[in-house]
């Protein structure tokens, strides 16, 4: 696979293709390190991006809690028709990866796609939901994290809120994390998503950089 030829930026035939490679070694290691994340394009508007999916947990390792508590003392396990009436479809979290044309690197958007409408894109469904306890001082705005905050935005594409990462640091942090500029673009995106991703709750299989390429 070829380098990335500007280094710490990015062109978008170069995502395109390390998004395209990312897809195929999460399809190759889904069955065992990664069964509940998955990584699609989604075409909008006569526009082309990738996003990674994969169900919303607690970021605290508890289940995610809802207003429509069931009670104790009603057993319903032989009533379909009740459990599909009382058990909404698992939430989604999605990240969205688009290039940016002003800074020449990716970005991050982070929404939580739900049937019964419970996350919608507030700062608190954003701390209690997505964001891991751990990192929740370096995504505050104001803060002295690397990207200085998580913010709600206008998806690019749909025009939604949203969470997103302004990538105005992605390049200086990129670039002080690696001392060669010698990347392909499928490790330019790994590195990227281990950089970024961590904050919003986003991380890899730890086989995927040591995967060999598919071209």
């Amino acid at each position: 696979m070829s380098k990335v030829s500007s280094f710490p930026h990015i062109s978008p035939p170069e995502l395109e293709l390390a998004c395209q490679e990312l897809a195929r070694r999460l399809r190759a290691c889904k069955s065992t390190q990664a069964p509940d994340i998955s990584m699609h394009t989604v075409s909008k508007y006569d526009s082309l991006y990738w996003s990674i999916s994969c169900p919303l947990h607690s970021v605290q390792g508890g289940a995610v809690e809802t207003d429509h508590p069931l009670d104790d003392n009603e057993v319903y396990e032989n009533d379909e028709e009740f459990l599909e009436v009382q058990s909404p479809p698992v939430p989604v979290l999605e990240y969205d990866i688009i290039h940016s044309s002003t800074w020449q690197v990716p970005v991050l958007y982070i929404s939580i796609k739900d049937a019964s409408f419970r996350f919608p894109p507030t700062m608190d469904n954003l701390y209690r939901h997505v964001i891991p306890e751990a990192y929740k001082s370096q995504t505050e705005a104001g803060s002295i994290g690397p990207f200085g905050g998580i913010t709600i935005t206008d998806h690019p594409h749909t025009n939604a809120p949203v969470f997103f990462i302004h990538p105005c640091m992605t390049a200086s942090v990129l670039e002080s994390s690696l001392e060669s500029k010698d990347i392909t673009p499928i490790d330019y995106l790994v590195l990227w998503i281990g950089a970024t991703g961590i904050f919003a709750g986003l991380t890899l299989p730890l086989d995927i950089a040591a995967q060999p390429n598919g071209r």
